[in-house]
Protein backbone atom coordinates (compact mmCIF):
# COMPACT_ATOMS: atom_id res chain seq x y z
CA UNK A 1 0.00 0.00 0.00
CA UNK A 2 1.20 3.47 -0.82
CA UNK A 3 2.35 5.77 1.93
CA UNK A 4 -0.34 8.58 2.17
CA UNK A 5 1.46 11.92 2.74
CA UNK A 6 0.79 14.18 5.19
CA UNK A 7 -1.45 16.80 4.97
CA UNK A 8 -0.21 20.24 5.93
CA UNK A 9 -2.61 21.66 8.27
CA UNK A 10 -5.95 20.20 8.93
CA UNK A 11 -8.88 21.42 10.77
CA UNK A 12 -11.52 20.20 13.20
CA UNK A 13 -14.87 21.39 13.99
CA UNK A 14 -17.86 20.07 16.18
CA UNK A 15 -21.76 20.93 15.38
CA UNK A 16 -21.92 20.00 19.31
CA UNK A 17 -18.96 22.73 19.99
CA UNK A 18 -19.64 25.99 17.81
CA UNK A 19 -17.48 28.16 20.02
CA UNK A 20 -14.16 25.88 19.51
CA UNK A 21 -12.35 25.33 16.46
CA UNK A 22 -8.80 22.78 16.64
CA UNK A 23 -5.88 22.85 13.99
CA UNK A 24 -2.87 20.73 13.54
CA UNK A 25 0.23 21.69 11.71
CA UNK A 26 2.03 18.45 10.43
CA UNK A 27 4.94 20.78 9.11
CA UNK A 28 5.12 24.29 9.92
CA UNK A 29 7.64 24.53 7.34
CA UNK A 30 5.09 24.35 4.63
CA UNK A 31 2.49 27.21 6.04
CA UNK A 32 4.61 30.63 7.01
CA UNK A 33 2.08 33.43 8.09
CA UNK A 34 2.72 37.30 8.78
CA UNK A 35 1.83 39.52 11.73
CA UNK A 36 -1.84 38.80 12.08
CA UNK A 37 -4.86 38.40 14.78
CA UNK A 38 -7.76 36.34 15.53
CA UNK A 39 -10.53 37.49 17.04
CA UNK A 40 -10.81 33.94 19.11
CA UNK A 41 -8.84 33.21 22.52
CA UNK A 42 -5.87 31.46 21.03
CA UNK A 43 -4.22 28.12 22.34
CA UNK A 44 -1.12 26.62 20.87
CA UNK A 45 1.36 23.81 21.46
CA UNK A 46 4.32 23.35 19.83
CA UNK A 47 4.57 19.34 19.04
CA UNK A 48 7.75 18.44 17.76
CA UNK A 49 10.61 20.75 16.50
CA UNK A 50 11.09 24.51 17.00
CA UNK A 51 9.96 27.61 15.73
CA UNK A 52 10.41 31.79 16.16
CA UNK A 53 6.91 32.77 18.01
CA UNK A 54 6.29 36.76 18.09
CA UNK A 55 3.32 37.92 19.69
CA UNK A 56 3.43 41.52 19.96
CA UNK A 57 6.93 43.59 20.76
CA UNK A 58 8.19 39.99 22.24
CA UNK A 59 9.77 37.22 20.12
CA UNK A 60 10.73 34.11 21.40
CA UNK A 61 12.35 30.72 20.12
CA UNK A 62 9.84 27.44 21.14
CA UNK A 63 10.33 24.11 21.04
CA UNK A 64 8.21 21.19 21.51
CA UNK A 65 6.22 21.39 25.19
CA UNK A 66 6.10 24.80 24.93
CA UNK A 67 2.76 26.05 25.21
CA UNK A 68 1.60 30.06 23.65
CA UNK A 69 -1.75 31.79 24.64
CA UNK A 70 -2.93 35.00 22.09
CA UNK A 71 -5.91 37.37 23.97
CA UNK A 72 -8.53 38.21 20.38
CA UNK A 73 -6.77 40.92 18.39
CA UNK A 74 -3.39 39.97 19.83
CA UNK A 75 -1.07 40.93 16.94
CA UNK A 76 1.38 37.15 16.08
CA UNK A 77 3.59 35.03 14.17
CA UNK A 78 5.12 31.80 14.36
CA UNK A 79 7.25 30.75 11.44
CA UNK A 80 9.92 27.78 11.37
CA UNK A 81 13.62 28.62 11.96
CA UNK A 82 15.45 28.36 8.90
CA UNK A 83 13.59 25.60 7.53
CA UNK A 84 14.01 23.30 10.91
CA UNK A 85 10.93 21.21 11.10
CA UNK A 86 8.19 21.80 13.79
CA UNK A 87 4.51 21.17 14.16
CA UNK A 88 2.18 22.23 16.04
CA UNK A 89 -1.91 22.04 17.06
CA UNK A 90 -4.00 25.24 18.20
CA UNK A 91 -7.45 25.38 20.15
CA UNK A 92 -9.58 28.83 18.82
CA UNK A 93 -12.15 29.65 21.59
CA UNK A 94 -15.34 32.28 20.68
CA UNK A 95 -14.96 34.95 23.16
CA UNK A 96 -18.80 35.25 23.66
CA UNK A 97 -18.52 31.13 24.86
CA UNK A 98 -15.15 32.65 27.27
CA UNK A 99 -17.43 35.51 28.61
CA UNK A 100 -20.40 33.41 29.12
CA UNK A 101 -18.72 30.95 31.18
CA UNK A 102 -17.15 33.49 33.57
CA UNK A 103 -20.23 35.32 33.50
CA UNK A 104 -18.82 38.43 32.40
Amino acid sequence: MAHRPVDAHAFWRDPALPFLEARQVADGRAVCYGLHSHRTFSIGAVTNGRSSYRNGRHRHDVAAGTVVLMNPEDAHACNPLCDVPWSYRMLYVDMGAVEEVLCI
